[in-house]
């Protein structure tokens, strides 16, 4: 239910699909973002539910052009 409100708080404030525009590695960054920051306490988002969000996002996206996990970006 909660990821539910996440994602209708989200599909309220932007175009539809507009999540689909945004990169692979981007929404598993912002995942990781919000898991550090449940982790470190902060309770200013829902961030568990924002990060499954993302996660879900991911998987149903592409990621980058050229881009590898593997590889070293500066």
């Amino acid at each position: 239910i909660e990821i539910g409100q996440v994602l209708q708080y989200g599909a309220s404030r932007y175009a539809p699909n507009n999540w689909r525009l945004i990169p692979q590695e981007e929404h598993i960054n912002h995942a990781l973002i919000h898991y550090i920051a449940y982790r470190m306490g902060d309770n200013q988002d829902n961030h568990l539910q924002h990060g499954m969000c993302r996660l879900m996002m991911a998987d149903a996206t592409e990621k980058s052009p050229n881009f590898e996990y593997g590889a070293y970006v500066a």
